[in-house]
């Protein structure tokens, strides 16, 4: 089951090889960084990195704070549950509050001063510099750095009119444009069936949705089975809530299926994680389950699942 387990996570389009399609992209480094904090969270002298992790993850793209952090907030929360000395659950409860704090801080300031932050002031600046380094869809580039969306024949504003006759001060004034203009010209290319198509999102969740379900399954036995222990409940409710609610906040703000591979991937973790850490109570659960279905089903499955291919910018 554990070779079975590893061979999922690395094939097929919602998880490790989806990121490599085009260009290598840096959401693999989300993956990495995950990876380590998993690691380091398992020794006590090599928790204190654990923030520079998060910050570390948010610098790959704040929209990491929606995925990524919510992952490791929980996972930390976990954690907490097993750990009975007072002075390891206090440096553990610190460790949490900087992950969350450093991490929600750096995001917040890359989205409020995002356009100080470019080293290339234009659009055609940015442009030349691609050229000049023989780079390929600079399209998408143009798109992801300066939000040009001129490709849907849309104009984007600087400013929204509303924030900008409010009495709030000026870095949240940034801030809220910066929030509210993305949500907006999303929403215009949402509108644009070509560029997203809504059965890309579907068939990407059908491709996860049998693992989807064992996992939930899973994890809601371990939570019958704690009813004392109230944190390691709290962190299971988080993990139940997680795949949609993160899915439907980068969603928001970005009309890109990756989304359903980076809400799919953490909760994935952190059922490998769980049956790790509870592996008495869980393998022989899962198992079990995984025994009710037919093998020729399951094979089927597989081989449907690692031939299907998403490439995330056709």
């Amino acid at each position: 089951m554990t070779f079975f387990l590893i061979v999922f996570f690395l094939i097929g389009p919602c998880t490790f090889s989806m990121l490599f399609n085009e260009l290598g992209l840096l959401d693999a480094y989300w993956i990495y960084f995950a990876i380590l904090f998993v690691l380091f969270l398992q020794y006590r002298f090599l928790r204190p990195l654990l923030p520079v992790l998060g910050f570390l993850t948010v610098l790959v793209h704040f929209s990491s704070v929606f995925c990524y952090i919510l992952f490791f907030a929980f996972l930390i929360l976990y954690e907490l549950s097993f750990t009975k000395k007072k002075e390891d659950r206090i440096g553990l409860w610190c460790v949490f509050v900087l992950t969350v704090v450093v991490s929600a801080g750096t995001a917040l300031y890359f989205v409020a001063y995002e356009k100080s932050n470019l080293v290339y002031k234009t659009v055609e600046s940015f442009e030349d510099a691609l050229n000049e380094r023989g780079a390929a869809l600079t399209l998408y580039f143009k798109y992801a750095f300066f939000e040009d969306y001129s490709f849907i024949g849309v104009q984007r504003p600087e400013t929204m009119t509303f924030i900008d006759n409010s009495p709030l001060p000026d870095w949240m004034k940034m801030l809220l444009n910066s929030v509210f203009i993305q949500l907006k010209y999303c929403w215009e290319i949402y509108k644009d069936k070509s560029f997203v198509p809504l059965f890309v999102f579907f068939g990407l969740f059908l491709s996860i949705a049998p693992l989807a379900v064992l996992i939930y399954k899973s994890l809601g036995f371990l939570y019958k089975q704690n009813g004392e222990n109230r944190l390691k409940r709290f962190s299971f409710l988080c993990a139940f809530l997680y795949m949609p609610v993160s899915f439907l906040l980068c969603a928001l703000f970005s009309p890109d299926p990756r989304w359903v591979s980076h809400s799919f991937l953490p909760l994935f973790s952190f059922f490998l994680y769980v049956l790790y850490r509870e592996k008495e109570k869980m393998l022989p659960f899962v198992k079990a389950k995984i025994q009710e279905i037919r093998p020729s089903l399951i094979s089927l499955y597989f081989l449907i699942y690692s031939l299907f291919v998403y490439h995330p910018y056709i």
